[in-house]
């Protein structure tokens, strides 16, 4: 069993079954760890509904992760671009059973 099945199983009811959004679900969070690794967040805040929901545990849903990025990664003359965190982000998915490529 992989690591993403794993945490699919965690979503699980009471009859063994998924909710629709588990798998939307776990997929954020392997991507938020991924961005994490590749120090996205030296760039970047995480805030909004995805946010809240992950870190504050509020009963709410969403499916966009919404950023407020700094000038350094707006700044095309820095080096560093959205596109700088596509291998930490592959790389996560990979290691946690999931093969998607961006």
């Amino acid at each position: 069993m992989t690591i993403y099945e794993q945490m699919l199983s965690e979503h699980k009811n009471e009859k063994g079954v998924a909710s629709p959004r588990a798998s939307h679900e776990v997929m954020q969070q392997i991507v938020l760890a991924g961005l994490y690794r590749g120090g996205f967040f030296d760039h970047a805040a995480f805030y909004g509904g995805t946010c809240l929901r992950i870190f504050h545990a509020l009963p709410r849903f969403s499916k966009r992760m919404c950023w407020a990025l700094s000038t350094t990664l707006m700044n095309s003359t820095s080096g560093v671009t959205i596109i700088s965190f596509n291998l930490p982000i592959e790389s996560n998915l990979y290691n946690y059973g999931k093969q998607h490529f961006i």
